[in-house]
């Protein structure tokens, strides 16, 4: 299914590639830059795509470290070859994106040699699996269940889209990139608390299935409280100590400057992300598709994409330019207010069954 996916999708990115980056807010002063990027960081997400199948695959049958490795072990190798690519090699745009490329096929050959190779693998896989028919009941479930992480994808695209051509409009590139290093600080913070979902999801699958509802609560609150520190640790520092946080990332005062104002309102509601994280995964682990999905697209396609276009119209007048930052904390405060409703009723449900 990920091969076929992978062949479609890619060749409609080639295919359109220069349209595509112009609906992400791309002007003419970014669109070589990322043309280029794209075009070389294409072979690595074609692999990146087949890693997160096997990754998946791994954790379910229980070997979470080995996961933890490879995920880690693509990051090393991603900061060890961007300095030597975009510096020694002087390949600028390019190098960063080669060495992206070689980091993701090296973690989708590991999954590949774990599944061949690896003496503590439950499933095998043979070449000629690839090539076998799906059972149509297997792929029915898997597009069901699946539907939760591809809402979570599309709304992420689709913010992006909204945001880049409001920003565009709004702040000019300048805040287009603040907004891009917005979107890597809080990845510091998003990363780990994906990992803590990812690490909850499958225990508590695994008690549900078991009918031990009383383990998947107290998984459910253990997964909260570690993303609820990680949140609060993260907003203290923003808040804080977001010029050098910046300053990392660029030397332009003026970047700096919208960046870190941008900042500290994008993450005042942070530290009740982990709630809406770990809640949204509780329905996905536990089989209900239907709450899964909407829950992945709740923050971001119901409420902040509207929030993003109506705010610098409707409340610049007290708000100025920074509007379109506080689209960010409301869409958060409403998605976890939902989520924690909904949740609610699935572990009262829970219990009165238990």
């Amino acid at each position: 299914m990920i091969l076929c996916l992978n062949v479609l999708l890619f060749g409609l990115v080639i295919a359109f590639l220069p349209h595509l980056l112009r609906i992400f807010g791309a002007d003419d002063s970014i669109l070589p830059y990322s043309i280029e990027y794209a075009t070389w960081c294409l072979p690595g997400s074609f692999a990146m795509n087949i890693f997160f199948v096997f990754i998946n695959v791994i954790r379910a049958e229980g070997n979470t470290k080995f996961a933890m490795w490879c995920q880690i072990l693509t990051a090393v190798i991603n900061l060890v070859l961007d300095p030597i690519f975009i510096f020694i090699f002087d390949w600028g745009v390019k190098g960063a994106a080669i060495a992206t490329s070689i980091s993701q096929i090296v973690s989708a050959a590991l999954g590949v040699w774990y599944f061949r190779q690896s003496k503590k693998r439950v499933l095998s896989l043979s070449y000629r699996d690839c090539f076998r028919l799906p059972e149509l009941k297997v792929v029915g479930e898997t597009l069901a269940l699946g539907s939760a992480s591809f809402g979570r994808q599309l709304a992420h695209s689709s913010t992006s889209i909204v945001v880049n051509n409001v920003l565009l409009f709004v702040g000019g590139s300048l805040s287009i990139a603040a907004y891009g290093i917005i979107n890597r600080l809080t990845m510091f913070v998003f990363m780990p608390i994906f990992g803590v979902n990812q690490g909850f999801m499958p225990i508590a699958g695994y008690n549900y299935g078991a009918e031990k509802y009383g383990r998947v609560i107290g998984s459910l609150k253990a997964g909260i409280i570690f993303s609820t520190v990680i949140c609060v640790v993260a907003f203290v520092l923003f808040e804080l100590i977001p010029h050098p946080l910046l300053a990392m990332f660029t030397d332009d005062s003026e970047l700096v400057e919208i960046g870190a104002r941008g900042l500290r309102i994008f993450v005042l509601a942070i530290p009740v992300v982990g709630c809406q994280v770990i809640g949204s995964g509780l329905f996905q682990a536990l089989g209900k598709a239907k709450p899964a999905f909407f829950l992945s697209i709740a923050r971001q396609m119901i409420f902040l994409i509207p929030l993003v276009i109506l705010l610098p119209r409707y409340c610049s007048s007290f708000w100025g330019d920074d509007a379109i930052w506080y689209a960010f904390p409301i869409a958060d405060l409403l998605s976890t207010v939902i989520t924690i409703f909904m949740s609610h009723k699935l572990i009262k449900s829970l219990i009165h069954t238990n």
